[in-house]
């Protein structure tokens, strides 16, 4: 047992081992009939870190720390908010109904019901969809999409209230 992990704090200890469920090795954990609990719940050894209500991690090292509602899965996924949901690798989530996936995006400060995709990608401004590779932000843009890279980020596409505006040529079909 890993009574190393307990506590002066610890009321109630129950012990097990990870990764023995469907092997012949003994040390799976059974509650039987209807389990509750009340207040906060965290797993692992460190890795993901659960607080806040009805909140969901999955993945490795993700965190829904300070989050309602809120979903984190992948890696180093972190939804902290009311209502976001960070999916991928690296994603951050920090605003209330903000969403981002793919590798190293985020919402910022802000960003309330913002969006961000792809790679590198940075929602910065409130009901923003931010998709591509490491985009420029914008505190006014609805949308971008970016195609920079890690040198140098780039918007190929902005639009506007009452402006769209595109980096380079456009080509606008007819019919």
């Amino acid at each position: 047992p890993e009574f190393y992990l307990t506590g002066s704090d610890v009321f109630f200890y129950v012990s097990g081992a990870r990764n023995d469920k469907g092997s012949v090795t003994p040390g799976v954990s059974v509650f039987a009939g209807d389990v509750v609990m009340s207040g906060s719940f965290y797993q692992g050894f460190g890795l993901d870190t659960k607080g806040g209500n009805y909140c969901h991690n999955e993945g490795r090292e993700t965190s829904t720390v300070g989050g309602i509602y809120a979903h984190a899965e992948g890696y180093k996924s972190k939804a902290s908010a009311y209502a976001s949901h960070a999916e991928g690798q690296e994603t951050k989530a920090a605003t209330n109904g903000s969403h981002a996936e793919g590798l190293s995006t985020s919402t910022t400060a802000n960003a309330s019901y913002s969006h961000a995709e792809g790679y590198g990608t940075i929602a910065s401004a409130s009901y923003q969809h931010v998709q591509g590779t490491y985009n420029q932000t914008s505190s006014t843009a609805l949308m971008i999409v970016g195609d920079g890279n890690w040198l140098a980020r780039h918007n190929i596409l902005e639009i506007y209230t009452g402006k769209v505006v595109v980096s380079g040529s456009a080509y606008i079909a007819d019919g």
